[in-house]
């Protein structure tokens, strides 16, 4: 059976345990706790990264403490599978009516709809965070676009795996695209690589590590960098370069494929649009490869300014 969907997901959970009480053995009340501990190991292996499986599972484990007796047990399960459904049917219910505003939001560019902007922009949890809810969304994509991937063969039927370059095509792509849900306006840059959004790490570096250290880097082929941007005063003396070993040291021991720095200060770069001719030799790293600032678009300059300033 394919389910999707994440709601979808978790109802089904619920009721795959009721189901697997229902087999579970009926007279003995530790056979039974072994045999439904058993089924939801089972039952979360079958997609480890989505998270409302395993809530759904680790409910129904929760609410079978409370009874006494495998009947009692197995109609606890019933009951809260039901249960989960139901909240779910309301859930999606009120996401529709929330969602309506959203959609005109989003036709509309945010315009008029600065209040939903703001929102969506500033209280929305993002990628980069640590926040666990959203780096399950992260990774139950990445697997799904590992598992397409894994059914396409090259000409001389050779494997084929996903890679995610952006080498500053983030900048073109996001001509094209409307706004989005995440506060982006149309038009505006995509994020670069396995970045965060410009803008949206809140947290700091290590947080944004963190995140990383999640995603299935030997299952890309390349392509998953990470861009961070330093301040000289960050790194500046003995103690700056203490602060920056120690947080190579948190990268190196993290399953973590790529990270590279921009240490200049936004007031250079500013100064470099302004006056190119004085700033030929600036180099910077843009994605995944270094270019003169000044030979850059314009529009590539201001991607490159729009990613977060990070202290260490």
């Amino acid at each position: 059976m394919l389910v999707r969907g994440a709601g979808l997901i978790g109802a089904t959970a619920g009721y795959g345990m009721w189901l697997a009480a229902c087999e579970a053995p009926a007279k003995d009340t530790e056979a039974f706790d072994t045999f439904m501990s058993d089924a939801a190991t089972a039952l979360k292996r079958t997609r480890p990264t989505a998270s409302n499986l395993a809530w759904a599972v680790d409910r129904q484990l929760a609410a079978m403490t409370r009874g006494s007796s495998p009947e009692e047990k197995r109609h606890i399960a019933k009951v809260t599978a039901q249960a989960i459904a139901d909240e779910d049917a309301e859930a999606c219910k009120r996401i529709g009516e929330h969602g309506k505003t959203l959609l005109e939001a989003l036709a509309a560019d945010f315009q008029g709809y600065e209040a939903v902007e703001r929102m969506l922009a500033e209280d929305a949890p993002k990628w980069g965070n640590d926040d666990p809810d959203v780096d399950a969304v992260v990774m139950e994509l990445c697997d799904f676009i590992i598992k397409i991937h894994a059914e396409l063969k090259g000409i001389l039927g050779n494997p084929k795996m996903p890679a995610l370059y952006p080498v500053s095509s983030n900048v073109p792509q996001g001509l094209s695209i409307g706004a989005l849900p995440s506060g982006r306006r149309a038009g505006k840059p995509l994020a670069d690589g396995c970045s965060p959004s410009q803008g949206c790490d809140r947290f700091g570096p290590t947080a944004i590590l963190r995140s990383l250290d999640k995603m299935p880097h030997a299952c890309l082929d390349g392509g998953t960098l990470l861009n961070l941007w330093l301040t000289p005063a960050v790194v500046q003396g003995e103690e700056g370069g203490h602060r920056l070993s120690a947080f190579l040291k948190a990268f190196l021991d993290m399953d973590i494929f790529h990270i590279q720095f921009n240490v200049v200060g936004q007031d250079i770069l500013r100064c470099a649009q302004e006056r190119p001719e004085e700033y030929r030799s600036l180099l910077v790293r843009v994605a995944g490869y270094s270019a003169y600032f000044v030979e850059l678009s314009r529009e590539v300059q201001d991607d490159i300014l729009s990613r977060t300033v990070n202290t260490l």
